[in-house]
């Protein structure tokens, strides 16, 4: 098919054209027309019927605009901050209290306190986090691919610690 299009023959009775409209199909000829005096621009392309017929066109608001501009500013201000007191942060705290917050943690969430976490123990207690089971799914998974280095579906205590 790309060879076709690059010699300027595009074969339009091909089933995958069968779906498309009309207005689509026509659209498609004055785009890849192979020579340029018949081909249409990128501007005629957007004022085509069948581009038209499925946008909108967004009305620009100076005022808007404006307001979202200094939303994202406001918005990167606010990261920045985080950065820095997460760094702040960071850096203040021993090894000892990190590894002391990780225990904790994998205790909390260890519910039959086997000092390894399974799958669905992981699953529950990022949808404490989450609120959203399928996103903890998605989670969960990720952190196996990565941690669970003995494929038993569980994740040791001093496999991460």
């Amino acid at each position: 098919m790309c060879n076709k299009i690059k010699m300027g023959s595009i074969p339009y009775s091909n089933p995958i054209f069968e779906k498309l409209s009309k207005d689509s199909i026509k659209l498609l000829k004055s785009m890849l027309s192979y020579d340029s005096k018949f081909r249409i621009t990128a501007q005629d392309a957007l004022d085509d019927i069948w581009i038209v017929k499925f946008t909108h066109k967004i009305e620009f608001e100076p005022k808007g605009f404006a307001e979202s501009l200094g939303n994202l500013h406001q918005f990167n201000s606010t990261i920045n901050f985080q950065r820095a007191a997460l760094s702040f942060i960071a850096k203040r705290l021993t090894k000892k209290d990190i590894e002391d917050k990780l225990r904790n943690i994998f205790k909390m969430i260890d519910v039959n306190n086997d000092g390894q976490l399974s799958k669905e123990e992981l699953i529950e207690g990022y949808k404490m986090i989450t609120g959203d089971e399928e996103i903890a799914k998605i989670q969960v998974e990720h952190i196996m691919e990565n941690i669970d280095v003995n494929m038993n579906n569980t994740v040791d205590y001093n496999g991460i610690i």
